[in-house]
């Protein structure tokens, strides 16, 4: 169900040698040698597409009430006129608005048990999935670092690198990723440094968990009269200015 990328057409007809050891889609071999560009290995392993009129079959992992996600894929699926399965797990499907109007549901183990890759893999390998759509933020690092062995399955996880996740569920460090990038941030500084000295930051502030979810956790600091009852785990939480704001989402 695998495939190396293949050659594209009118770029060339590339040397047996190079298409076998799937060098193809490599950078040019000058920019090598001269230090321009690294060598880092063969193109990425794709998905063959599937015969006309099968159904693509996709996996929404964590489905819960994410009934408006699965109705864009069939709505769009409809509009393209390809037939689709939609496959939903859950750690409780009886409750689960989204496990209810999928094709099929299963119940799940949590993203942090040893056995939920193992468990996803063999409803891949069931259901004949071709793409996983994780959905909440404390299962992306896991698909993350199993991405190349459930698409050896069939199943292409929509999911960030390891090391893109790694920004993304550290507040902290994607304060300062961007902040590097010349992206105007909120000022953030972990809730430990900032008891020891705030006269110069200004209010209101928000306090959150470095890496939080769904705002649990999350306070709002309107003046010193707030700093009380704050948690024990002064490194585990942080301190931004608060920017009011349109909040934009995908």
């Amino acid at each position: 169900r695998f495939h190396q990328s293949t050659w594209q057409p009118g770029s060339g007809e590339p040397t047996t040698f190079f298409r076998t050891m799937s060098l193809d889609g490599s950078p040019e071999l000058r920019t090598v040698l001269i230090g321009e560009m690294s060598l880092v290995g063969p193109g990425p392993l794709l998905v063959d597409s599937p015969e006309p009129g099968t159904p693509i079959r996709i996996l929404i992992s964590s489905a819960g009430r994410r009934v408006g996600l699965l109705d864009c894929f069939r709505s769009d699926a409809r509009m393209l006129g390809i037939p689709l399965r939609v496959i939903a797990l859950d750690l409780e499907p009886q409750l689960s608005a989204a496990c209810a109007l999928a094709d099929v549901a299963y119940r799940a183990p949590r993203c942090t048990a040893e056995d939920f890759i193992s468990f996803t893999e063999s409803i891949v390998n069931r259901e004949g999935v071709s793409l996983i759509v994780p959905t909440i933020d404390t299962e992306l690092p896991v698909y993350a670092r199993n991405a190349v062995l459930l698409a050896k399955a069939g199943a292409v996880v929509a999911v960030s690198s390891t090391e893109a996740v790694e920004i993304a569920r550290d507040k902290r460090v994607s304060a300062a990723t961007l902040e590097r990038q010349g992206i105007q941030v909120p000022r953030t500084e972990l809730l430990r440094s900032f008891l020891l000295d705030h006269r110069d930051w200004k209010w209101p502030l928000v306090m959150k968990p470095i890496d939080g979810s769904a705002s649990v956790g999350l306070r709002r600091l309107l003046s010193e009269r707030d700093l009380t009852n704050l948690p024990t785990e002064e490194d585990r939480y942080l301190v931004q200015e608060l920017w009011e704001g349109t909040e934009y989402t995908v």
